[in-house]
């Protein structure tokens, strides 16, 4: 049986860091990029040094040689309106692509969102040949580096086939997971909006490094 390999754009923020480390733990092939090829190996460099057998490879974003993926996780660190033009690098038609990207948090006026459209709905109607699975949005990225499996993923598509693949992945590294349709990565979205409008004060924002997230824009 031929390994997966998993593309991981970029492998070195919290969720695309964790990701990177949990499946290449569990054996796949990991095609880690970065913008910065610098820190894309020093990535790679952590995780070999916790399993030195570890199948994991560092790109800048250019050289990242798609062609060899089986499964994408994207996973940028910045507002729905810049992964939106960050995605546009990258020929992902055809592939499974897992986004944890998150819109709720990331517009002036969350109402106006929340509940109607997701993310990845938007991805998917800037790019519909591409096989759209929503997923992590809720998943506390400190989990992914456990050895244990406690939380669980959830995953939400409409490609059934494609969210059954991603879900193998990510029972293979011991994690619980649940699926439903890409609808319900709505209800996702709007329950992380309020945990973190209820747990998060602004001083507590700055120290754990999300005011990036609460800039005022626009879709």
């Amino acid at each position: 049986e031929m390994t997966t390999t998993i593309a991981v754009i970029p492998g070195t923020g919290n969720i695309g860091y964790g990701v990177s480390w949990r499946f290449a733990r569990a054996g796949f092939n990991i095609l880690l990029s970065s913008r910065d090829l610098a820190k894309a190996e020093e990535a790679v460099k952590k995780i070999k040094q916790e399993f030195p057998n570890a199948q994991v490879k560092a790109f800048k974003n250019e050289d990242l040689p798609l062609d060899q993926a089986d499964v994408v996780v994207w996973c940028p660190q910045s507002s729905i309106v810049g992964a939106r033009d960050y995605l546009k690098q990258f020929k992902l038609d055809g592939k499974i692509v897992l986004d944890t990207t998150n819109i709720n948090y990331k517009v002036k006026d969350p109402s106006q969102v929340l509940g109607k459209t997701s993310a990845t709905e938007l991805n998917q109607a800037d790019y519909p040949n591409v096989r759209w699975v929503a997923g992590i949005k809720t998943f506390p990225y400190t989990e992914l580096t456990k050895d244990s499996g406690t939380q669980t993923v959830a995953l939400h598509s409409d490609d059934k086939e494609a969210m059954e693949k991603i879900k193998e992945l990510f029972e293979k590294t011991g994690l619980p997971v649940t699926t439903g349709p890409l609808l319900s990565a709505r209800k996702a979205e709007e329950d992380l909006h309020a945990f973190i409008q209820a747990n998060l004060t602004p001083e507590i924002i700055d120290q754990i490094g999300l005011r990036q997230y609460y800039q005022t824009e626009t879709l």
